[in-house]
């Protein structure tokens, strides 16, 4: 497909408004005290990589699962995470590739956030960050797209421990954007002052967004066939997940460069 073919090709799925919206999530608009975290994982080769799962709904679907190429035939993966995100990547784990993953231990020797988000059960995020406020220990803040929650992995208190010292086991809490509040009412140790920080989603519309459905577009599995996996036709990565420079960044660019060609 030639270069100009690519540009109109994006201009169609992502529209200014998503621009401007996705814009807001680059690493210099977020607080100060938000730090980027990298979903990179690095998995051991499986020689009994392909296998089948059941449908976690109880429908009496299986899904075909390549641990591998880290592949999926759940709706999830191949209308979101396997045509946008690159492999070794935590955003391209359907719940299912978590699932199976999980339990050959493929986590183990990642880090404590990795395997806190693996041991939660769902998809991968699609962007992560680490929060340091100076009252609370650190904590590790996710976001997919379309973004209608935000998730808060954190360190629980024991018994007699003041909020900076909280040491207990990592736990998951949901944040609703525009709503402000705590899934179920439960908060993480140092809420308070992480509230305000998290209120700073709001600044955009992202209830509505998706990056293969920003203007209405109904991608058939043809179309999202055509979409680049490991890169760009410019040779640029295409990966969803760097922050302020991953996948929907690389179309913006490629958008704008492109109106001068």
């Amino acid at each position: 497909m030639q270069f100009n073919a690519w540009i109109t090709f994006f201009a169609t799925i992502v529209d200014d408004q998503l621009f401007r919206e996705v814009g807001l999530m680059s690493d210099e608009n977020l607080p100060e005290y938000f730090e980027e975290y990298s979903l990179t994982v690095s998995l051991p080769f499986y020689p009994d990589a392909r296998c089948v799962i059941p449908s976690f709904t109880g429908e009496g679907t299986g899904y075909d699962l390549d641990l591998n190429s880290q592949t999926c035939s759940c709706p999830d993966f191949t209308k979101r995470r396997g045509p946008l995100v690159a492999p070794g990547m935590m955003g391209r784990f359907c719940k299912h590739l978590i699932h199976e993953l999980s339990a050959r231990e493929a986590f183990a020797a990642s880090d404590k956030w990795i395997r806190a988000i693996a041991d939660a059960g769902h998809g991968g995020p699609h962007n992560a960050w680490q929060v340091c406020l100076p009252t609370a220990p650190k904590m590790l803040v996710t976001t997919n797209y379309p973004l209608t929650w935000i998730n808060v992995f954190a360190h629980t208190k024991r018994n007699g421990e003041r909020v900076s010292e909280a040491s207990g086991p990592i736990k998951q809490f949901g944040w609703k954007p525009r709503e402000h509040r705590w899934s179920y009412g439960e908060a993480p140790p140092g809420a308070r002052e992480l509230r305000h920080l998290l209120m700073a989603f709001d600044h955009a519309d992202y209830e509505e967004i998706d990056p293969l459905e920003a203007s209405g577009t109904n991608l058939d599995d043809a179309t999202l066939r055509k979409l680049p996996q490991d890169q760009g036709p410019d040779g640029t990565s295409v990966s969803l997940h760097t922050g302020g420079h991953g996948f929907l960044s690389w179309i913006r660019n490629l958008v704008t460069r492109g109106q001068g060609v």
